[in-house]
């Protein structure tokens, strides 16, 4: 958020921690990341361990169990109308800002 303050960039703050995201909304922020599910699966947390899933899981089944328990999701995820990233690691996150027009 600092980054994006010193930017002047306004931003909405989209807290899927206290208001998950559903199946869809997370399939169509996937499509504007350009990336699998499995991509943005914090893999350490317990939840993704117990799950059974792995790399080779079928999108469909990390997407639901992502909508399950949103902890799993990376974050921050940043994103415009057409692109986006995770800006973990920060580099992430400089490298998008000083590429995408937001």
């Amino acid at each position: 958020m600092e980054i994006l303050r010193d930017k002047e960039i306004v931003v909405e703050v989209i807290n899927y921690l206290q208001d998950p995201l559903s199946k869809n909304e997370i399939t169509k922020l996937l499509n504007v990341l350009k990336m699998r599910p499995i991509e943005i699966v914090r893999h350490k947390e317990l939840a993704w361990i117990e799950s059974g899933l792995d790399e080779n899981s079928p999108d469909c089944d990390v997407v639901n169990i992502l909508a399950t328990h949103p902890h799993l999701m990376e974050r921050p995820i940043i994103y415009s109308e057409n692109a986006g990233v995770v800006g973990r690691p920060v580099t992430n996150l400089i490298d998008f800002l000083d590429n995408e027009p937001i």
